[in-house]
């Protein structure tokens, strides 16, 4: 077996658009979910969303039907 043209990892190109959730994330979002689901819509979010929720009702994306018990606006 011959390699050839082989290249550092660092000085690979990733996509931009592509979400990488770690662990903690994960978590997070799952106790938001929960506590929203619990008390009520909007009960807890993250606090850059806070002057969004009067300008940015919920919307049905074209790839994405969101699911109305976390969702719902």
């Amino acid at each position: 077996m011959n390699l050839t043209s082989l290249s550092h990892a660092q000085d690979a190109a990733y996509d931009l658009f592509t979400e990488k959730h770690n662990a903690n994330e994960v978590k997070l979002n799952k106790a938001l979910d929960i506590l929203n689901l619990k008390y009520g819509k909007n009960t807890i979010y993250f606090a850059g969303a806070h002057a969004a929720f009067k300008d940015a009702p919920i919307r049905i994306a074209f790839n994405h039907i969101p699911e109305m018990v976390v969702e719902e606006d």
